[in-house]
């Protein structure tokens, strides 16, 4: 094996930051949507019971969690942020 050169070092580190970056911003942009970390749970109940005016119950689960992001954000920010 040869030595390593200062431009591959150079190249491979570019390659991770610009991944993470990649990463990152698209975590990001995630997070601005709030309707995806939404939920709704709405039930009718009618004024007048003899009226049967009834409407259905509405729905909406959440499509995302942080949950589900924080794994990523710890492979990513970790080594910058680890204990020495």
């Amino acid at each position: 094996m040869g030595k390593t050169k200062l431009n591959q070092v150079i190249a491979v580190v570019f390659g991770q930051k610009s991944e993470t970056e990649k990463t990152l911003t698209e975590v990001y942009h995630a997070f601005q949507k709030s309707e995806l970390f939404t939920g709704l749970a709405r039930t009718y109940t009618p004024k007048n019971a003899d009226d049967g005016d009834t409407k259905p119950p509405e729905w909406k689960t959440a499509q995302a969690s942080v949950k589900t992001y924080r794994p990523t954000g710890r492979r990513l920010l970790g080594p910058r942020f680890a204990r020495r």
